[in-house]
């Protein structure tokens, strides 16, 4: 599995692309979706699953944009953090003013403390709260995304 790094333009947060030799791949995280769009364009992949480190907008707001583009993609978080998708207060979103967050998104899936499957993945979970209530670190093929 190779990793692509996508620093985002708001507040600096980055988007990770992880990918093999298949079509499919797997996000952690969601900002800035023109350039994760123009990276699936040149690399002729499809997402597949998108893995949510914590609710707040920075690592949120290319979900919608992402949807358009592939609407099959499916969503893992935990369960406080699907709240905060779409709560302005939970995510921060009301701090940006004109910038109006409203994720219309469906194949959202709790994913829990432990090991999981998740496609060709081994995905092991941890809560890790202090930066906010949901957060989660998860550990994909010896790579931890926090």
């Amino acid at each position: 599995m190779r990793v692509h790094t996508i620093k985002n333009d708001l507040l600096q947060s980055c988007t990770y692309v992880l990918y093999d030799d298949t079509d499919f791949v797997f996000l952690v995280d969601c900002g800035e979706p023109r350039p994760i769009i123009e990276w699936l364009d040149e690399n002729h992949k499809v997402v597949n699953s998108i893995f949510i480190t914590h609710c707040h907008y920075d690592h949120i707001y290319g979900l919608s944009e992402i949807f358009k583009y592939n609407p099959h993609a499916q969503i893992f978080a935990s369960s406080e953090t699907i709240l905060g998708l779409r709560d302005e207060n939970k995510n921060l979103s009301y701090i940006i003013g004109d910038v109006a967050f409203g994720a219309d998104i469906s194949n959202v899936h709790v994913i829990e403390e432990g090991n999981s499957h998740i496609g060709t993945l081994q995905v092991e979970t941890f809560y890790t709260p202090g930066h906010s209530d949901d957060c989660y670190c998860y550990i994909i093929e010896n790579k931890i995304f926090t």
